[in-house]
């Protein structure tokens, strides 16, 4: 589960949903994604990933993180 919905971008939007999510999210975002890395709310980071391609939408299997709030 992720503790947030929005999360602000120089000065655009970042939506991530569903919310919990059991197999996979959707992050989207007003600008290009370059990279995405996920941490629990201690800090270790579960998820990192560079893209280069340029995409406003990511899809990402949460299948092999481990439960926990992120």
């Amino acid at each position: 589960m992720f503790a947030q919905r929005y999360y602000s971008i120089d000065n655009g939007q970042l939506i991530i949903f569903p919310n919990p999510a059991n197999e996979t999210i959707i992050i989207q975002a007003t600008e290009n994604i370059q990279s995405i890395k996920v941490t629990t709310i201690l800090g270790a980071i579960i998820f990192n990933q560079n893209y280069s391609s340029a995409k406003n939408e990511i899809e990402i299997s949460v299948t092999d993180l481990p439960s926990g709030f992120y």
